[in-house]
C-alpha cells in the first residue's frame, strides 16, 4: 500500500466531514447532554478526573449500591488514551473534541484497512465514511464508550498479520470501555480475515495478538472478572429474557439499516389522514407546561429528544445502502463463498435483533451464549458496521470504469449522511453540568435509597409551534438531570444504597437492593433502610398509608419542594448508623439475609469517609461485639482495628463486621485490591514483551 496525493485528499475529507456535523456544538459552545451522557458517562468521567488530579487511581466509587469497585467496572473508559481529554477540560468542553478524535481515529482506521485490502482512496474514503458520519456513529454518542471501542476495533483488520501491533491496538481497544462490542469485533476480524483471503494460520496468528491484547488490559480485565464471579449475575440473579428483549426490533426497523425515515414512512401508510392532536403537560419545579402537538405513530423516534432513536439509526442512508448491495454482489461474483458469508452475516446480524417479535429470535436470546449476556435485541443492528465499510468499498470500486458515476455516487452519499447527521441530538447550555439541583444539597451528608430503577426519559422528541416549547424543553431535561438517577449523584459526592445501570453487583448488596425495591408494602421496610444506613428514602409514588406514620413505619413523607416532580421524600424513623457496635448476644442477627434482621439494635459509632476508597468508625463498645458497617464485604477491602489489621466478616450476606473487645475504638478500612495489583504487573509484562518484540524487529535480533 502506498500513500499518495489522492489518499491525502480523501483523508482531508474525512477530516471536515466529522468536522461539519459537530460545528453546531464546537461554534456555540452547546453540549450534548441526553441520556446516558447524563446518568454514566458524565459520572465515570468526573470521578475519573478529580482522581487525576489527586495522582489516585480510580479503585472504588462509594457513590452506587452502597459502593462498587470502580476497578471492576470495565466500561468507564477511564484508562483509554483520549481519558485525559475529561481531566485537562471540565465535561461540557472536553466531550465535543473527544466526539471529533474518535470519528477521526475510526475513520482513519478504516480507510487504512480497506486501502491495505486494495481499495483504491475514493472506494476506501466510501467505506470509511460509515465511521465518520454513519448512522451508528452518529446515533451513539450518548455511548462514548461504545464509540471509542467501535474506532479501536476497526484498527484490528489493518494490523491483521502483526501480533505486536494488533495485541497492542485490541488492548487499548478493550480500555475504551464496551467488553460486548470487542468481542463482536474480535470475532468479526477474524471472520473477515478468512473471507477476504487469509489463512487458518493468519486467523490463528491474529487470535493470539487479539487474546494478547487482554493480556495488555490485565488491569482491568482481571478486577473486571473478578466482580463477574461474585456478582448477581453469577448466582443466576440475571435479567429476565423477556426484560432483555423489551427493545426488540419489529419488522419495519430493519429498513432503518438504510434509513429510519423508511421506517416511519411504512409504519404511517395506512393511518388516518387527519391528524390527532393531544395535550401535553408537565409539572416542574416553578410551573406546568401546557402544549397542543400533533401525534401519530412514529416509532423510530427517540423519546428524549434526538432525531431518531439510537435503537433505529445504524443506517448506511440510501447511496450508503445501494454500494454495500453492490459490493456484495461483487464479492460473491469473485467469491462465492465470501460473498454468502457476508450475507449470512448481515441477515443473521439483523434477524437476531427482532427478539421477542420472533419465536425463533427469542430463542437464540435466551439460549445463546453471546446473547444471553446482553438486552435491547435492536440495539445490536450496529453490528452491521463490522462489515458495512468493505462491501461500500467493494460496490464503489466496482465502478471503476466509469470513475465520474463513482465520484457522483460517493459525493451523494456523504452528502446524504452529513444532512442525516445535522443537529441529530439536542444541545444545552454548558451550565447544564455544573447546575446541583435541589437533590443535591439536600441528601450531601447522608446516605439515601432511589426506590425507582429506571424511568424513561420524558417525551420530548415532538416539535410544536409554541414559542414557550424550547423553554419547556430545557425545563424538563434539568429536571430529569436532577433525579439523580444512575451514577448522577456521583459527581456530587453523594450515597446511594441503591443503583440503576450497572449490569454486575457484588451478589449480597444486589440481593438486599432487590429486597428494598420488593419491600415498598412490606411492614420491614424502614428497618431495612435503617439497617443499610439510610436516612431518606426517595418514591415515585407515595407509599401506602399503613407505611407512614406509626413508630414501626416510614415517617411522614413530603414533597421535594412545592409543585417538585421529582420524588415523594420519606425519612427514616429512629437510627439509620452509617457504622453500628452489637453486642455478641445480638451478632446473630447479622448472619441471615437483609430482610430477617429485624428491627435495628445496637450503638452507633461515627462514621467517616476520608475519601472514596477509605473510611472509619470511631465509638465506645460497651463489651465485647462486633462493628457493622453497611458497606459491601468484598476482596481487597482490609480493617485495621487501632491500627491492628483485623479479619473483616460477612454480615447480612453481603456487607461487612469486625470484632471488637469492650472499650473505645478506631476502626478503619482501606481499599487495596489484589486483582488490579496482578493485573498491573501482568499488563507491565506484556508491554515489555511486546516492546521486547518490537525492538528485535527494529534491529534485527
Amino acid at each position: 500500500m502506498t500513500i499518495g496525493r489522492r489518499d491525502g485528499a480523501a483523508l482531508g475529507a474525512l477530516f471536515l466531514v466529522p468536522l461539519a456535523l459537530l460545528s453546531p456544538s464546537l461554534l456555540t459552545g452547546r453540549v450534548f447532554f441526553l441520556n446516558d451522557l447524563t446518568h454514566v458517562s458524565h459520572p465515570w468521567r468526573v470521578l475519573g478526573a478529580e482522581l487525576a488530579k489527586k495522582r489516585r487511581l480510580p479503585m472504588w466509587d462509594p457513590s452506587d449500591y452502597s459502593g462498587l469497585p470502580f476497578a471492576g467496572n470495565m466500561q468507564t473508559g477511564l484508562f483509554e488514551p483520549l481519558a485525559p481529554l475529561f481531566s485537562i477540560f471540565p465535561f461540557g468542553r472536553a466531550l465535543t473534541p473527544y466526539f471529533l478524535l474518535v470519528f477521526w481515529l475510526g475513520s482513519l482506521f478504516t480507510y487504512l484497512q480497506l486501502r491495505r485490502l486494495g481499495a483504491r482512496p475514493g472506494p476506501a474514503a466510501g467505506g470509511a465514511l460509515l465511521m465518520a458520519a454513519g448512522g451508528t456513529a452518529v446515533s451513539q454518542m450518548q455511548f462514548p464508550h461504545l464509540l471509542a471501542t467501535l474506532a479501536g476495533g476497526s484498527s484490528f483488520l489493518l494490523f491483521a498479520g502483526r501480533p505486536a501491533l494488533l495485541a497492542l491496538s485490541a488492548g487499548i481497544a478493550f480500555l475504551c470501555g464496551y467488553p460486548p462490542l470487542w468481542s463482536a469485533w474480535f470475532g468479526a476480524a477474524l471472520l473477515w480475515q478468512l473471507v477476504f483471503g487469509g489463512t487458518a494460520k493468519d486467523a490463528a496468528r491474529s487470535a493470539l495478538g487479539m487474546a494478547a491484547g487482554l493480556a495488555v488490559a490485565a488491569f482491568v480485565v482481571l478486577p473486571g472478572a473478578e466482580l463477574a464471579g461474585r456478582s448477581g449475575r453469577a448466582q443466576g440473579r440475571t435479567i429476565s429474557a423477556e426484560a432483555r428483549m423489551t427493545q426488540s426490533a419489529d419488522w419495519p426497523d430493519l429498513l432503518s439499516v438504510i434509513h429510519p425515515a423508511l421506517t416511519n414512512r411504512v409504519e404511517s401508510r395506512g393511518a388516518a389522514p387527519e391528524t390527532n392532536r393531544v395535550a401535553w403537560t408537565y409539572e416542574n419545579v416553578t410551573t406546568t407546561f401546557t402544549f397542543v402537538v400533533p401525534a401519530g405513530r412514529e416509532h423510530a423516534l427517540d423519546p428524549g429528544g434526538a432525531r431518531y432513536s439510537h435503537l433505529a439509526s445504524a443506517y448506511l442512508g440510501v447511496f450508503g445502502a445501494a454500494a454495500a448491495l453492490l459490493g456484495l454482489a461483487a464479492l460473491a461474483g469473485k467469491r462465492p463463498l465470501a460473498g454468502a458469508a457476508a450475507a449470512l452475516f448481515v441477515v443473521g446480524v439483523l434477524f437476531a435483533s427482532l427478539g421477542g417479535n420472533h419465536p425463533v429470535s427469542a430463542w437464540l436470546w435466551t439460549h445463546a451464549p453471546y446473547l444471553k449476556q446482553l438486552r435491547g435485541p435492536a440495539s445490536i443492528m450496529y453490528l452491521v458496521l463490522t462489515v458495512a465499510p468493505a462491501l461500500v468499498a467493494l460496490g464503489l470500486g466496482a465502478l471503476k470504469s466509469r470513475r465520474a458515476a463513482a465520484a457522483l455516487w460517493l459525493a451523494a452519499m456523504t452528502l446524504e449522511l452529513a444532512a442525516s447527521g445535522w443537529s441529530f441530538h439536542p444541545l444545552e447550555t454548558s451550565s447544564y453540568w455544573t447546575e446541583r439541583g435541589p437533590l443535591a444539597a439536600l441528601l450531601r451528608g447522608d446516605r439515601y435509597f432511589l426506590q425507582p430503577e429506571t424511568e424513561l426519559w420524558p417525551q420530548v422528541a415532538r416539535a410544536s409551534n409554541d414559542p414557550r416549547f424550547e423553554t419547556f424543553k430545557d425545563v424538563v431535561y434539568r429536571t430529569y438531570k436532577g433525579k439523580l438517577f444512575g451514577l448522577s449523584n456521583l459527581p456530587y459526592h453523594l450515597e446511594a444504597a441503591s443503583g440503576s445501570y450497572e449490569p454486575l453487583v457484588p451478589s449480597g448488596v444486589d440481593a438486599a437492593v432487590r429486597t428494598v425495591r420488593d419491600g415498598a408494602q412490606s411492614r420491614a421496610l424502614a428497618d431495612m433502610l435503617a439497617w443499610l444506613g439510610c436516612r431518606w428514602l426517595l418514591t415515585k409514588d407515595a407509599l401506602p398509608p399503613q407505611r407512614v406514620g406509626h413508630p414501626a413505619a416510614m415517617l411522614p413523607g413530603r414533597l421535594l419542594e412545592k409543585d417538585t416532580v421529582l420524588w415523594h421524600l420519606y425519612e427514616t424513623p429512629g437510627n439509620a448508623a452509617r457504622a453500628r457496635w452489637l453486642a455478641e448476644s445480638d451478632a446473630g442477627r447479622l448472619s441471615g439475609p437483609l430482610e430477617r434482621a429485624g428491627e435495628p439494635v445496637g450503638r452507633s459509632w461515627t462514621f467517616r469517609r476520608p475519601r472514596e476508597d477509605r473510611f472509619e468508625a470511631e465509638g465506645e463498645a460497651p463489651s465485647e461485639g462486633r462493628v457493622f458497617l453497611p458497606e459491601p464485604y468484598y476482596p481487597g477491602w482490609r480493617a485495621y482495628v487501632d491500627g491492628e489489621e483485623q479479619t473483616i466478616e460477612p454480615a447480612l450476606e453481603g456487607f461487612s463486621q469486625v470484632r471488637v473487645d469492650g472499650g473505645k475504638h478506631r476502626v478503619a478500612f482501606a481499599y487495596r485490591p489484589g486483582s488490579f495489583l496482578l493485573g498491573l504487573l501482568l499488563s507491565l509484562a506484556a508491554l515489555a514483551a511486546l516492546a521486547r518484540r518490537g525492538f528485535n524487529k527494529m534491529t534485527g535480533g
